[in-house]
């Protein structure tokens, strides 16, 4: 009785975990792909945004207009692309472009760094989510 009842304790536990297993997996592996789209869907919202960068600044080419080319923001020193002429504030402005950095700068540019020659007034919060996620896509 005692070996019985082990056995279906034992066939209990493990259907039991089967369950859970590919349950949770199915859950997962759903929340992943709506992370995923979710994902796409801000990287494309970025992309769009992205669009009003052109004005002054090209995305995918490492030549300068108005503005310093976009390629490769993320992690690139600041006030580092060679042959821009960049504002004095700009060039004092120290360290590298993280995502953190990059969105403070685009929701306020003038007040980020006082004396930018960028003369936008920023972004929404939500657009600089989007542009940073668009940007990070690209590196």
């Amino acid at each position: 009785m005692a070996r019985t009842v082990k056995l279906a304790y034992g066939t209990s536990a493990l259907l039991v975990t089967y369950v859970l297993v590919n349950v949770g997996l199915h859950h997962y592996n759903d929340h992943v792909a709506l992370t995923d789209q979710a994902n796409a869907s801000l990287v494309e919202r970025g992309r769009q945004a992205a669009e009003a960068c052109t004005a002054c600044h090209y995305l995918d080419q490492k030549a300068n207009f108005i503005g310093p080319h976009l390629v490769a923001l993320l992690g690139r020193s600041v006030a580092s692309v060679v042959q821009y002429e960049y504002s004095p504030a700009m060039r004092a402005h120290q360290g590298s472009w993280s995502a953190e950095r990059l969105a403070q700068f685009l929701t306020n540019p003038q007040a980020t760094v006082p004396g930018t020659k960028m003369a936008v007034q920023g972004w929404s919060p939500e657009e600089v989510q989007a542009l940073v996620a668009y940007f990070k896509s690209k590196d």
